[in-house]
């Protein structure tokens, strides 16, 4: 589990508990795809929104790759 300090595209600052599932590249940036509790819903975390990154220690079962949803617009597959 991690918890993020994460600002988002308007500025507006959150902290939020994580359940990591897969890092995902498109053509302009990488992304932390995860299980947001605060949400409780899956959700696509730009890394360069992030501001600060904290192991828990928390444990957690894993979601599915396949739980990750529809990607963000201009999002390509990795050749």
């Amino acid at each position: 589990m991690l918890a993020l300090r994460y600002r988002d595209g308007r500025g507006n600052e959150s902290a939020r508990r994580v359940e990591p599932v897969i890092l995902a590249h498109t053509e302009a940036a990488w992304y932390l795809v995860a299980w947001c509790r605060s949400r409780e819903a899956v959700r696509w975390f730009r890394l360069d929104r992030v501001e600060r990154a904290d192991l828990t220690g928390e444990t957690y079962v894993p979601r599915p790759v396949a739980e990750v949803g529809t990607p963000p617009s201009g999002a390509v597959p990795v050749a």
